[in-house]
């Protein structure tokens, strides 16, 4: 660690965090390389820091083996954009979709020694690790559980019926591998929202460019810090990694960025951040079964539309209401409105609040959004 420029004596639980693309094709002896890779980078992690080195992986495109992809899945794909909410994770067909990543998903339980034995456990995972007194919680979500062989941005599809419990955490890390861009637009906004609800740290790859900003929704306190991961092994050549140091009694952070640079490593590193906790990780939040999230998207009447979908969701007509808040905190001011752009931030940021109006006025409505 003191390579990196870190005091090894302070470092409480190194978790090495892969975002995807272990493998170029999905394929059993590619993994067995990238074991005995990995296995090096963790015996001189834990003898500098004689601390037990974390280790966590998601699957990006490039684990798919599309070689036994066979005529089901590409049929399965192109009909799941119309029942992404109500798709099963533990049925047929969620089975037949994840049988491209089997050789990754013993990779991982032999890398990790845990175990995704079901259909819904390979779209998402999580993990509770206790660090010096306090819990680090790493939430996994597999993007590339509909990949295709020829991808393009704007088509991936992320299966959204269903949610990883929450269990109180001083510090929250999610890792998938396609950036938002890559998924379709309505889906990459409620799973972006899933996300930032509850993270802290949010870790990408895919793009194979390092990277890394700090997102600050308007009108909150809690951030979210995204970093972009560089490709070890770029088909140009380059060859880089990400440090990130997170101090919770100083509530500060740091990114390094190391790229490969002839014979070394050569590190950038950004100076000492703030740290600020998201404000609902560190909370119970109590998770939505399958079939109720399916029951609360229902619009309340037979909606189609001609081009879009068979069956439209109330999450693809709803629009939020322009509202007044009619007990801000500087009454002498009077009522303050709050635009339709700005209703969900609202929400997100308050507790406890009452939404009264005129019958009919769709108080229903907005709640189950």
């Amino acid at each position: 660690m003191s390579s990196f420029g870190l005091d090894s004596a302070s470092i409480f639980t190194p978790l090495l965090a892969l975002t995807g693309d272990t493998a170029f094709s999905g394929k059993q002896e590619q993994y067995k390389l990238a074991e005995s890779f990995i296995a090096d980078i963790q015996a001189s992690l834990q003898a500098e820091t004689q601390s037990e080195i974390v280790v966590e992986v998601i699957p990006g495109n490039h684990d798919c083996d599309f070689d036994i992809e066979g005529d089901a899945r590409p049929v399965l794909l192109s009909a799941l954009s119309d029942r992404l909410h109500s798709f099963d994770p533990s049925g047929q067909s969620a089975n037949e979709i994840l049988r491209v990543e089997d050789e990754f998903v013993a990779f991982r339980c032999r890398l990790t020694q845990q175990q995704n034995n079901t259909a819904s456990g390979r779209l998402s995972w999580q993990r509770h690790i206790p660090v010096a007194g306090l819990q680090l919680t790493i939430k996994c979500y597999n993007t590339a559980c509909t990949s295709k062989l020829k991808e393009q941005p704007g088509e991936v599809l992320f299966p959204m019926g269903f949610e990883l419990q929450e269990i109180p955490s001083d510090i929250v890390i999610t890792m998938f591998h396609h950036p938002y861009g890559w998924l379709e637009p309505s889906n990459a906004r409620a799973f972006r929202d899933r996300v930032e609800q509850s993270s802290d740290i949010i870790l990408t790859g895919h793009e194979h460019i390092s990277g890394g900003y700090l997102k600050k929704t308007l009108g909150s306190d809690s951030p979210q810090y995204y970093i972009e991961a560089a490709s070890l092994f770029g088909d140009d050549g380059q060859s880089g990694f990400n440090v990130i140091s997170v101090d919770l009694d100083a509530n500060e952070y740091e990114v390094t960025k190391f790229i490969w640079d002839e014979s070394l490593y050569r590190g950038r590193s950004s100076q000492p951040e703030p740290f600020v906790r998201t404000r609902l990780s560190g909370a119970a939040v109590l998770a939505n079964t399958r079939a109720y999230a399916s029951t609360l998207e229902e619009p309340g009447t037979g909606f189609t539309h001609p081009v879009a979908k068979d069956h439209l969701r109330l999450s693809d007509i709803y629009v939020y209401p322009d509202l007044l808040h009619t007990n801000p905190p500087n009454l002498k001011a009077g009522p303050v409105p709050i635009a339709s752009d700005n209703a969900l931030a609202f929400f997100r940021e308050h507790d406890n609040i009452l939404v009264y109006g005129e019958e009919e006025c769709g108080k229903s409505g907005l709640a189950r959004t």
